[in-house]
């Protein structure tokens, strides 16, 4: 019995892993003779701010390598 649980648990992490990496989900594109508005991409500093502050409720010190990003409208000075 041992022996089959052992060996179930790296195909189990497997299976998690694969999970993992599903595709983004593409951006609905804008309707034929309407242009798409502009957007950007920058830092999300909200969502890094709740997770740095209950890291630290907790004694967990965050190291950022990617930070959370947000997609911003940028004004067309249209």
């Amino acid at each position: 019995m041992k022996r089959s649980v052992v060996s179930l648990l790296p195909v189990l992490g497997l299976v998690g892993c694969g999970t993992l990496s599903a595709p983004a989900p593409e951006a609905p594109s804008a309707p034929p003779g309407v242009a798409a508005p502009a957007t950007t991409s920058e830092v999300d500093t909200t969502r890094m701010g709740l997770i740095e502050y209950f890291a630290r409720k907790r004694g967990v010190q965050v190291v950022w390598i990617n930070p959370p990003r947000k997609n911003v409208a940028v004004a067309t000075g249209g």
